[in-house]
């Protein structure tokens, strides 16, 4: 492997045998005019010819000239511009191009010599494993087939064989390991259907294809050019021109183009947009299509979900009588994507009914300290079986449409239970008790076991870090005994609020937070926020969603004095009884079913003031939070039976928001808002609008 440094007087780069104080660690890329115009050198005092030769080199983000390092690109990402650091006395350059002429002739023996050991290369691996199949072809009418006797030799001798040239163009069978031992020529057994050469249309391929067509006969190998549905008009150009190119020079050389069934534009829609840290472009538009195009018939195992029925026969019946299955849902394209962005994916053990075909169970006799176990064994499948799910069917689907797009998932394992169907009135009746039976006595998982277990939903895992590090929610100031309700104990004087409600309101930030830092014009809906909470992002991203949520409650408990008192004194067992008692109601932040409402009013205005965090929640402060009081008496609060009133809670926020600024609210939740005041009232519509008014001014 040959080394690269610096040519400085061509304002290139030269390669070496060896190592010099010059060496270069990584393979620096050329840059072109079009680079530095993209940074903006052109307007920073840099003077350079718009020319098709390398004005300079780069590797990673910093750029050298003749050798010496001039500047490095900084932060640059879609949205912000890189910003350039130059290195001192280097801050306007006039520029040369590269001496391409000059460069190549000083590197032509060096290019040569890997161009060769290239070439080389390719062609041992061609030959290491297409040997054994022409081997085989060779002496077919012999009927020696090499590969099976390598099979049957593994099988028997439990090592590693491999077949091996032997002198006079004969062939032999030994272990791998004296094989290596003797330095004889080894041919892997491995059965290839195809040799191909991946073509991207980028120099690499370029350069890959090249080698490859001056190394192997051109009916040996095809062309696979990956169209992933958003390349440029250049580079679908270039490829025309490429096999134009080689069609004349090699008439039998064969193109081809795998291309994904599916706009690339739809998996946006499902998956999102691909990035560094997000990036399942590659997979499911170049190397999914490949795998699809290339696979034979009968030439891979068979995955459980292609064995498996889920289809309208067995749910879509014409009577109920008739049914197996409940009806498919979309629960399945969820799955699906879970399987496809979830690198530690899991499933519970699929329940599958077979049915026909000749399932055979051998039984296995073992013997562990001095008992004997008859309970293991192997289940045999003839390929003839019908075979459903009984419990399951949405994970089956699921694992269906992932495999489409990503066919490498065909490997995994997943736990499955057979049980026996028989396609009988009595098989029916028992396969669909078996159903009903694992679906009536589940018992789900409380909404409070999944905040403090789910390790993927980002709200969950920042509510717990906030439990241990913010001091309004630390030292059981959140009551988490209810683990499936939001209220709180009529007797429990201690608690600021409960864990559902904690969790319910950082759900509600996450939602703004989210649609903010994604550009969004409207609010992410509750569907799509679900769907963000199903996969657990990367950390740097929980981290910062973390320090938002400090940062947002350290203000809140700053800014209401209510809550700062409260943080003061939580020590007390009856901190909360001032602020939320029978008596009198206390304060509207106290309370489980108005938080969330409280804070989507403080981030809705926000979100369409434009108006910083900080100065919202101070305005929201001065709003009267006494719910005894109005707005909130009879409309939040009954007096005379000294309770929470429910019937208006989605109206809490309009009217935060109407008591912020009227101007804030659409026409449309005005009106819903007076409606629903002169409702609780008891006020015409007028005077409605009066008092409000009257309220909204005193702010």
């Amino acid at each position: 492997m040959f080394k690269v440094s610096w040519d400085r007087e061509t304002g290139g780069v030269k390669l070496s045998a060896l190592a010099g104080k010059d060496t270069i660690n990584i393979s620096p890329r050329p840059v072109f005019y079009e680079e530095l115009n993209l940074l903006g050198l052109n307007t920073l005092g840099w003077q350079y010819p718009e020319c098709k030769e390398p004005l300079l080199w780069a590797c990673n983000k910093e750029y050298y000239y003749c050798g010496d390092l001039v500047f490095e690109a900084k932060n640059a990402n879609i949205y912000d511009k890189a910003t350039i650091v130059f290195q001192p006395g280097k801050e306007e350059l006039k520029l040369k191009p590269v001496d391409m002429k000059k460069m190549l002739e000083r590197t032509k023996e060096q290019m040569f010599l890997c161009e060769s050991e290239a070439i080389e290369f390719i062609r041992d691996i061609y030959d290491t494993y297409s040997g054994a199949n022409r081997m085989t072809e060779k002496h077919a009418a012999n009927r020696i087939d090499f590969e099976s006797l390598v099979e049957r030799q593994e099988k028997k001798t439990k090592q590693k064989m491999a077949i091996v040239r032997e002198d006079c163009e004969s062939f032999d069978i030994m272990p791998l390991s004296e094989a290596e031992k003797q330095g004889k020529k080894v041919l892997k057994a491995t059965k290839i259907d195809y040799f191909l050469a991946s073509f991207s249309g980028g120099k690499d391929s370029q350069v890959v294809l090249d080698l490859c067509t001056r190394a192997l006969p051109p009916d040996s190998f095809q062309v696979i050019y990956s169209d992933t549905g958003y390349e440029l008009p250049s580079s679908i150009a270039l490829y025309d021109e490429v096999q134009e190119y080689y069609h004349k020079q090699f008439p039998t050389l064969k193109f081809s183009t795998a291309k994904n069934h599916e706009s690339v534009l739809n998996y946006w829609d499902k998956i999102g947009s691909p990035s560094d840290k997000h990036r399942w472009c590659c997979a499911v538009m170049k190397t999914a299509p490949l795998y699809r195009m290339l696979k034979l018939p009968n030439s891979n195992k068979q995955a459980i979900a292609e064995r498996v029925n889920v289809d309208n026969k067995l749910y879509n019946s014409k009577s109920l009588s008739e049914q197996l299955q409940r009806a498919l849902t979309d629960n399945h394209k969820s799955i699906k994507e879970y399987i496809l962005t979830q690198k530690e994916h899991f499933f519970n053990a699929l329940v599958l009914a077979v049915y026909d075909g000749e399932p055979t169970w051998n039984e296995l006799d073992l013997e562990f300290q001095g008992n004997r176990y008859y309970s293991m064994g192997f289940l045999r499948l003839n390929g003839q079986e019908n075979i459903f799910p009984v419990d399951g069917q949405h994970r089956v689907k699921g694992i269906m449409e992932a495999l489409k797009e990503n066919p490498k998932l065909k490997d995994e394992e997943i736990a499955v239970i057979f049980i026996g169907h028989h396609n009988t009135e009595k098989g029916k009746e028992k396969t669909r008790r078996i159903f009903s039976t694992l679906n009536r006595y589940a018992k789900p998982v409380t909404p409070g076991d999944n905040i403090a277990l789910d390790e993927d939903d980002v709200v969950a895992i920042t509510t717990r870090d906030l439990l241990e590090h913010c001091p309004l929610f630390m030292n059981e100031n959140v009551n988490i005994g209810k683990k499936n309700s939001r209220a709180l104990p009529d007797n429990d004087d201690k608690s600021f609020t409960s864990l559902i409600t904690l969790y319910d309101t950082n759900r509600m930030i996450y939602t703004y937070y989210k649609s903010i830092r994604d550009h969004q014009k409207k609010v992410y809906n509750s569907t799509k926020i679900a769907g963000f909470l199903k996969f657990r992002p990367e950390q740097q991203d929980i981290d910062h969603f973390y320090n938002y949520l400090m940062d947002f409650w350290n203000m809140f408990i700053n800014t209401f004095p209510g809550v700062k008192h409260y943080v003061d004194n939580c020590d007390d067992a009856k901190a909360a009884s001032t602020y939320r008692n029978k008596e009198a109601g206390g304060l509207l932040y106290f309370r489980p079913i108005a938080l969330p409402q409280l804070i989507k009013a403080i981030f809705e205005t926000k979100f369409r003031t434009q108006l910083e965090l900080n100065d919202c929640i101070l305005k929201y402060a001065q709003i009267e939070m006494c719910i005894s009081k109005e707005p909130w008496l009879n409309m939040l609060w009954d007096k005379e039976k000294q309770n929470m009133i429910m019937d208006y809670k989605t109206k809490i926020c309009y009217m935060l928001i109407f008591l912020f600024s009227k101007e804030v609210l659409t026409q449309k939740e005005k009106n819903t808002l007076t409606k629903n005041f002169a409702e609780a009232n008891h006020y015409d519509e007028n005077m409605a609008k009066k008092k409000l008014h009257e309220m909204q001014s005193i702010v």
